[in-house]
């Protein structure tokens, strides 16, 4: 039996028109904003909660526009699709001969030219619509739209009621419109996803599949995620192999064990970088929370060097720089009396906790090939550090995502003042070693900075600067 998923639930505009323009952001971290059309559709979603129904019954009032969207799952064997809507009752007032709705479908989400649209008339009360074997399989999507006409001498509230049917398959509401699995980085053969969300509910099992074409038609990989294919507490997924500086669409689609429903959730969007300057690492043993794409050294390009061999280098070197920091805040009292103590709101955890986040951003920088304002360029062997410079040895040249100032202002407000870390205070001095929020000028979707949150803003007081290579050289003569 061929299988139907309603995949957007009803959205009810009026009929002079739907402007469902696209909007594409190939942004790491951000989704592709689906069209107008579907976002009318998330916001009625919440108040629905209609799963693998064979029929729906809805109404419809005068000059509106109701449209259906239909996902068609070629997997499943398949059969003739009769889709019927039976008018239950008309408008008390309506005192035409005709039924006063016309149905409207066509293969394209572009339903703004009606005339151009195949159209179903009313008969008797009702409007059939068969679509053969060859037709659902020319196509993965179908959308409906039911208008209906205008009455001079009706009431405004009154309206159509009708029920719709599937005979074959069932009807599902099941477009959640949710962001269950976000982009965190590309590099140029790989793309790094996170579904911290996942598995909410456990009884469920998730599938993402990506495509060459915008249209969804040339799949070139499907993947079920599951506890095994996911790492760390954010769920982390690196999708490998893929062609360099292309751009893939993504579905991602949840089926609930015990049932026939299968949840379709928010599409998205994301092109490789064109250059191997830059390359994703991540679960790493002391700098947990690095997963984005770092400098890639010249050994790795040159195949002298593993991915894994290149995170524990730079893994390496910025544990090796904490030992000094920790020797140093053992000789705080943080367990004495709390008015004894340097805060008592914050402990020596919470300082450990952001100065190591701290020293993990300036010494893994984050890498881009995007030429953006607020990134800053660095050529071939160039690094913020000796140790980039002279151990990585970046074969090319590539853009640092500076860290957030957030991450600055959280040492300072975390740690005990005996340490004396300051952060910037004027914007010259906060761009040259920080990004923020604050400064993306009206229509930059780039992302600001690097945090490790993936929430870009800022927050705190601002204070004076100081290299962060001092801050490690101040702590070597407190010892």
């Amino acid at each position: 039996m061929f299988l139907v998923y309603l995949v957007l639930l009803c959205a009810v505009v009026h009929a002079q028109g739907l402007d469902i323009s696209h909007y594409e952001i190939d942004v790491p971290g951000q989704f592709m904003q689906d069209n107008l059309f579907e976002r009318s559709v998330e916001r009625s979603l919440p108040t629905q909660d209609l799963y693998g129904l064979q029929s729906v019954t809805s109404s419809i009032g005068f000059n509106e526009s109701q449209t259906y969207a239909f996902a068609f799952d070629t997997k499943i064997a398949t059969s003739n699709i009769t889709l019927k809507i039976t008018i239950d009752s008309r408008p008390p007032s309506w005192r035409s001969s005709d039924e006063g709705l016309v149905l409207y479908y066509d293969f394209d989400d572009d339903l703004t030219d009606i005339e151009d649209t195949k159209k179903i008339e009313f008969r008797n009360f009702e409007a059939v619509l068969t679509l053969n074997n060859t037709q659902v399989n020319m196509h993965s999507f179908m959308f409906a739209r039911l208008m209906s006409g205008g009455c001079g001498q009706c009431r405004n509230n009154e309206e159509w009621t009708y029920t719709m049917e599937i005979s074959s398959g069932s009807i599902y509401f099941n477009y959640t419109g949710e962001t269950l699995i976000s982009v965190v980085d590309v590099d140029d053969e790989s793309v790094l996803l996170s579904g911290a969300d996942l598995w909410s509910n456990p009884n469920t099992e998730f599938v993402l599949s990506l495509y060459s074409d915008a249209n969804y038609t040339s799949e070139v990989l499907t993947q079920v995620i599951n506890n095994s294919t996911v790492t760390g507490d954010r769920n982390l997924i690196q999708i490998t192999g893929l062609q360099r500086n292309s751009t893939y669409f993504a579905t991602f689609t949840e089926h609930l064990f015990g049932s026939d429903v299968t949840l379709v959730h928010q599409r998205f969007n994301f092109t490789l970088r064109d250059s191997q300057a830059c390359k994703i690492i991540h679960n790493l043993e002391f700098c947990k929370d690095v997963a984005y794409a770092v400098p890639a050294s010249a050994a790795l390009v040159e195949g002298a060097q593993t991915v894994d061999q290149l995170a524990a280098l730079y893994d390496n070197y910025s544990s090796s720089l904490y030992v000094n920091f920790d020797y140093a805040l053992q000789q705080i009292p943080c367990d004495t009396e709390l008015d004894a103590r340097y805060s008592p709101i914050v402990t020596c955890d919470d300082c450990r906790h952001s100065y190591r986040q701290w020293l993990c951003a300036v010494t893994i920088p984050r890498c881009s090939t995007l030429d953006a304002p607020l990134y800053k360029l660095y050529n071939q062997s160039e690094g913020r550090t000796d140790f980039i410079a002279q151990t990585i040895q970046p074969p090319l040249s590539y853009y640092e995502v500076l860290p957030c100032l957030n991450i600055c202002q959280a040492i300072v407000r975390d740690c005990p003042p005996d340490f004396g870390f300051k952060c910037p205070s004027t914007s010259s001095l906060i761009k040259k070693s920080y990004g923020d929020d604050k400064y993306l000028d009206d229509g930059d979707t780039y992302l600001a900075c690097n945090s490790f949150t993936f929430q870009h803003t800022s927050a705190g007081s601002r204070t004076h600067h100081i290299p962060w290579i001092l801050l490690i050289l101040c702590l070597a003569v407190l010892l």
